[in-house]
């Protein structure tokens, strides 16, 4: 008998111990998945801190034109023109001047000058076929020399632009070769596809992202990838072919 009731009182803590658990089970299940769903919107939180802290302030096209003006009163002016509600940058520099290096086809320092005036604030800057600039904290330097007159901080075609860079900047400057015998007798490689490139960079800048383009003509383009929102016309001295800085903007 006593061995009877002892297996009842066993049976009986067992039934409650599981009618315990089917309790507190749905509890624990709803617990769980309240804390994964904290833990998953802390991190989108912590992810979007992140970007943000690595966001360019948005400084508009008017705001631009208006601080450089303030900085270089001493030339004409850059005008902000609206066309159907878009803003559209344009200007006329004359620079002289010398250049950053001796090799051909450098930057005068004037242009830099400017330029990075007008474009200033940018975290991730990007200089494709521009390798004879000095090494920088500022920029990162991305081409193919194979004259060897300088070296990049990242050796690629820039027509495969975005199967080599490791990150997404929000400002990239382009100069390239501008016929192809001068890529060939001075560069020792061939015209690039402007079209592909530009498609490139639109590719892997950032949203809101600027490409500077300086060439003798305007590069084709979609406006599904990128937008044409300025354009300055750019000679440095008598007897030196007209150029003009084509200002690209990706949009939001």
């Amino acid at each position: 008998m006593q061995l009877f009731f002892g297996t009842v009182q066993c049976i009986t803590f067992l039934a409650g111990i599981a009618t315990l658990k089917a309790r507190l089970w749905p509890l624990l299940i709803t617990r769980m998945f309240l804390l994964t769903k904290k833990r998953a919107r802390n991190g989108t939180r912590e992810k979007r801190k992140q970007q943000k802290n690595n966001m360019t302030p948005i400084i508009t096209l008017h705001q631009r034109a208006k601080q450089f003006n303030a900085k270089f009163p001493q030339i004409l002016p850059l005008v902000v023109a609206e066309n159907a509600g878009k803003p559209f940058l344009y200007g006329y520099w004359f620079l002289g001047g010398g250049k950053v290096t001796n090799f051909y086809g450098a930057y005068s320092n004037e242009y830099l000058r400017r330029v990075t005036t007008l474009f200033s604030g940018f975290k991730k800057v990007l200089h494709l076929f521009s390798g004879s600039l000095p090494p920088s904290p500022d920029y990162v330097r991305f081409g193919n020399d194979p004259t060897g007159q300088y070296k990049s901080d990242i050796l690629g075609d820039a027509e495969q632009l975005s199967s080599v860079l490791n990150f997404h900047p929000d400002l990239i400057f382009a100069d390239p070769p501008y016929t192809q015998e001068e890529a060939e007798e001075k560069y020792q490689i061939s015209l690039c596809n402007g079209p592909k490139v530009v498609s490139e960079c639109a590719r892997v800048l950032q949203p809101g992202g600027y490409l500077i383009w300086l060439d003798t003509r305007l590069p084709v383009f979609s406006n599904d990838e990128i937008k044409h929102v300025g354009c300055i016309s750019y000679i440095r001295s008598t007897s030196n072919r007209f150029r003009a800085i084509c200002i690209f903007q990706k949009p939001y």
